[in-house]
C-alpha cells in the first residue's frame, strides 16, 4: 500500500509532459517564478485534499474493515456523512475517474505524439484510442483493485528511467547554464528519488516472497 500510494502520487508521464507544457508556454527566464509557483500551489491544494479524506475517516477500525470492498470502505466517509456515506463515495469515486481519465490519458498522449512527431493535433485521436481501454477492462472479470495496485507500485520501477535522466539533465551546467540544480536543491533530488525507487525495490521484494 506504501508503494502503490508513491506509484500513484508520482506519475512518469508528468515529468515529459510537465516540461514540454513548459517550453510550448515559451516561458522565459523571467517568469519561471510563476511556473513554479503554478505547480507548487497544485501540489500544495492536491495534499490538502488527500489530507481532508484522510481527517473525514479518522475512528474507523482499519483492522475491520476490507479496503477490496467499496460499500465497506465508504463507511470511512461516515462520521461526517452519516448514511449518506456510500452515495457521496460513489459520486466521488465516479468524479475521480473521469478526473483521472482526462489527466492520464491526456498527459500520456502528449508525451506519445510529441515522441513519435505527430503533431499536437494528434493528441485529442490518440487520447480517444487510449481510453477504450479504459471503458472495456472493468467489464472483464478481474480483480481490478488488485490490478489497479500491482500497477501503482509498477509505476515506481517505470519511474526509475526518466527521473534519473532528469535529474542528470537538470545538474548539467552546459545545458541548463544558472538554472542548473545544484547544492541542497540537488541533494534533496536525489535523496527524495533514492527514496522513492527504495520504497518500490522494497515493496516488490515483499510481495514476491509473500507469493
Amino acid at each position: 500500500m506504501l508503494a502503490a500510494n508513491v506509484g500513484a502520487v508520482i506519475m512518469p508521464f508528468m515529468l515529459f509532459y510537465q516540461a514540454s507544457a513548459t517550453a510550448e508556454k515559451s516561458i522565459t527566464a523571467k517568469s519561471l517564478w510563476a511556473v513554479r509557483l503554478e505547480t507548487g500551489i497544485g501540489a500544495i491544494v492536491s495534499e490538502l485534499i488527500m489530507i481532508a479524506i484522510l481527517i473525514s475517516a479518522i475512528g474507523v477500525k482499519t483492522s475491520s474493515m476490507n479496503f477490496a470492498v467499496p460499500r465497506v470502505l465508504s463507511q470511512g466517509l461516515a462520521s461526517v456523512a452519516g448514511s449518506f456515506a456510500p452515495y457521496i463515495f460513489g459520486i466521488g469515486l465516479i468524479a475521480a475517474s473521469f478526473i483521472a481519465l482526462i489527466v492520464i490519458s491526456l498527459g500520456s498522449s502528449w508525451g506519445v505524439v510529441e515522441a513519435l512527431g505527430w503533431g499536437r493535433k494528434n493528441t485529442f485521436k490518440v487520447y480517444l484510442l487510449e481510453s477504450i481501454p479504459a471503458v472495456v477492462i472493468p467489464l472483464l472479470p478481474f480483480n481490478l483493485i488488485n490490478l489497479v495496485l500491482s500497477l501503482m507500485v509498477l509505476q515506481i520501477a517505470v519511474l526509475i528511467g526518466p527521473a534519473v535522466i532528469l535529474g542528470l539533465i537538470s545538474s548539467n551546467k552546459k545545458l541548463m547554464g544558472d538554472h542548473s540544480l545544484g547544492g541542497f536543491n540537488r541533494l534533496i533530488y536525489w535523496t527524495l528519488l533514492g527514496l522513492i525507487v527504495g520504497t518500490g525495490i522494497a515493496s516488490m521484494v515483499f510481495l514476491i516472497r509473500n507469493h
